[in-house]
């Protein structure tokens, strides 16, 4: 037999096949012990034939008299036999029963439905597969265009990383100017101090040059002075002509009037007493 004829002998059996094949087609024929042997030898080579041309659909040969059902599934099947039913997808889609009578009829009835089954069949597999060809190509251009898509993100994040890569470059190049600038500016700032300091040493050296001139000529006009002062004790105020003193000059520090002579002319005492009043009033 081939792998889609099977000759049932169990209700258990029949179920897995149903089970494995779910989505296949499913055509059973029912015979029993009334079934004319000759009737029964046609519907044998009809499916051995048939199912060589309809490999999409399942073939199966129950005789009810030989079939272990402990349920009694197909009971009602015994009492009609020969009986035709096709399944797909666990649900009858088709049945015919031989009431006439008529052998032939029966024979070229079930093979009309099962070559119908079997060419509708193909044709939903056939606009399925394109189906799935067109989703396939469809999912493909979409990859592609996503995989199209992500190589121009890639290329232009690569792009703008390399832009940023000059950018920082560039900055970085601009920074080290900055920099070479920054450093010429304090080297200029460095030198111009030194400059003035260089010229704040030559202006205090100039100053304090200026202020020994200065200071010489006051110490010099100082001593003059000091030597200019008239010691009233060396002196003959007698002899003094009081129009003629510079009373700036007169050291008063060192006259002591008090220790005068009393015996001294009275015209040195009165001159003495004149210079020392006009003294005390300047």
């Amino acid at each position: 037999m081939s792998k889609n004829l099977y000759r049932v002998c169990k209700k258990s059996d029949l179920d897995e096949i149903i089970k494995n094949n779910f989505f296949k087609p499913i055509c059973i024929i029912f015979t029993n012990k009334e079934t004319d042997k000759e009737l029964e030898d046609n519907i044998a080579n009809l499916f051995k034939n048939i199912s060589k041309q309809n490999t999409y659909c399942m073939h199966l040969l129950i005789n009810l008299d030989n079939f272990i059902d402990n349920i009694n599934f197909f009971g009602e099947m015994r009492k009609n036999a020969p009986n035709f039913i096709a399944y797909f997808k666990g649900k009858q889609i088709s049945s015919i029963s031989n009431l006439e009578k008529n052998g032939e009829l029966f024979i070229s009835s079930i093979k009309d439905i099962i070559n119908k089954i079997n060419t509708s069949y193909i044709q939903k597999l056939v606009v399925s597969f394109n189906q799935e060809d067109v989703n396939y190509n469809k999912k493909e251009e979409f990859n592609k265009k996503n995989n199209n898509q992500d190589n121009k993100t890639n290329e232009n994040n690569e792009n703008n990383e390399d832009n940023e890569d000059n950018e920082d470059n560039e900055d970085n190049e601009d920074n080290e100017d900055n920099e070479d600038n920054e450093d010429n500016e304090d080297n200029e700032d460095n030198e111009n101090n030194e400059n003035n300091e260089n010229n704040e040493d030559n202006e205090d050296n100039l100053i304090n040059n200026i202020k020994k001139r200065n200071v010489e000529p006051i110490n010099k006009k100082e001593d003059t002075n000091k030597e200019d002062k008239i010691d009233l004790n060396k002196v003959d105020i007698s002899k003094v002509d009081l129009n003629k003193v510079d009373l700036s000059k007169v050291d008063l520090s060192k006259i002591d009037l008090d220790q005068l002579s009393i015996d001294k002319k009275k015209e040195k005492l009165k001159a003495l007493l004149e210079l020392k009043k006009q003294v005390q009033k300047k």
